[in-house]
């Protein structure tokens, strides 16, 4: 059986949230069949995931855009409409369907004609993949949304904007109803549907046509044996993520204003390490100021979790592939975080998870954890065996290919 993934992150283990997702779901889609991946980006894609030959091509759009990039319209528009719709609204300003020249031209850097069943990981990545007409008499399409984008496009503006203009409301509004419409397109024509919590599974059952809706948790490498509890002698909290997120670096940049004071003002030795990807200058001087260490774009993050009593997830907006939560548990440390972050897991305390609704409320569980070791060393535990039993990523893939072979694929 030949399946066509197609994607715009590159699946990587060690890359961020988004990319260790569509990791995911390339396994389990190699699992199935000889995998074809096609890469919707004109850079190079290079794996590093131990799939051998169950991949049996990549392709990227290079060969298709020869130097035309502008051309590709889906990729991303030119001049300032364009500009304001992509960096002002996240990943929905990407989200277009090819046109019929577009279309022809990936089309004919693919390996095959047709192929019998396609995955497409994102709405941006199914647009394209449906207007190519490349799937076979019988074969079916899957669609792994990780998040419905329409339903974000609006919260995404409000949160990345102080203050937001009547021209940028207008324009959020526009975007939001232009994503609404090519997800309608998805849902009621595509023949399965996964998302990454259980919070979206009845939003796509009542706008899809499909009985095959499944919630497949994001998963992480969760260590054998458990982790042992910290040895720091100073209460320390642990900050992991790309800053080059927006939703990170603003989180990050919003606890060190508005919570951290605090924190110190109880606990005068507390230190927070903040580590990540990309560190800005305006996080990198945060460096040896009030307990705060500032690490970027580390090799490894056990020696880094290690020190830490606690992790914490001040996201103001969360969606999709986050993995600091399960990632955090996976080493066997609670978790203190905005309900906004936490609820797409829906996890609670019993799984070592504070949900908290406030800046006063955030200050006061971290405090409490953190001038108590034996007790973030208990919830720690408890967030490890939740780990071990909901986001396992071996278990993880393993669910994910067996949907895929037992109810979804054609034989």
């Amino acid at each position: 059986m030949d399946i066509l993934f197609v994607t715009r992150w590159i699946p990587r283990d060690q890359g961020g949230g988004t990319q260790q997702r569509a990791a995911i779901n390339l396994r389990a889609v190699a699992a199935c069949g000889r995998a074809h991946l096609l890469y919707l980006d004109d850079g190079p894609c290079v794996l590093d995931l131990e799939l051998g030959a169950r991949v049996a091509t990549v392709t990227t759009l290079s060969p298709a855009m020869a130097g035309r990039r502008a051309a590709f319209s889906f990729l991303g528009r030119s001049g300032l409409w364009g500009r304001l719709f992509r960096s002002a609204w996240g990943m929905s300003g990407l989200i277009a369907r090819p046109s019929a020249d577009e279309a022809r031209a990936i089309r004919a850097t693919l390996p095959l004609p047709r192929f019998d069943a396609i995955c497409a990981f994102h709405l941006g990545s199914a647009c394209v993949a449906d207007a190519l007409g490349v799937l076979r008499f019988g074969g079916r399409q899957t669609i792994d949304w990780d998040f419905l984008e329409s339903s974000n496009v609006l919260p995404w503006m409000q949160a990345q904007r102080a203050s937001t203009s009547v021209w940028r409301t207008a324009v959020g509004h526009f975007n939001r109803l232009k994503v609404q419409r090519l997800e309608a397109r998805i849902l009621k024509s595509w023949d399965a549907h996964f998302c990454s919590s259980t919070m979206d599974v009845d939003i796509i059952k009542q706008r899809s046509r499909s009985r095959h809706v499944y919630s497949i948790n994001n998963a992480v490498a969760v260590p054998d044996p458990r982790p042992a509890p910290s040895g720091s002698l100073r209460p320390t909290a642990i900050f992991v993520g790309t800053m080059a997120y927006w939703p990170n670096l603003d989180a990050i940049l919003h606890f060190i204003d508005r919570i951290w004071p605090s924190v110190r003002r109880a606990l005068p030795a507390a230190e927070l390490l903040i580590v990540g990807r990309a560190a800005p200058s305006e996080l990198a001087c945060w460096q040896g100021q009030q307990g705060i260490e500032v690490f970027s774009n580390v090799p490894r993050l056990q020696p880094f979790y290690e020190r830490a009593h606690v992790a914490i997830a001040p996201l103001r907006f969360a969606v999709g592939s986050n993995l600091k939560i399960p990632e955090a548990m996976a080493h066997a440390r609670p978790v203190v975080g905005y309900r906004r972050a936490c609820e797409r897991h829906a996890l609670d305390q019993s799984q070592g998870v504070f949900s908290v609704d406030g800046e006063q409320s955030f200050a006061a569980v971290l405090i409490r954890l953190l001038e108590a070791p034996e007790l973030s060393a208990r919830y720690g535990e408890a967030a490890y065996r939740s780990a071990h039993e909901s986001y396992s990523r071996p278990d993880i893939e393993k669910a994910l290919a067996n949907l895929l072979l037992t109810r979804l694929l054609p034989n």
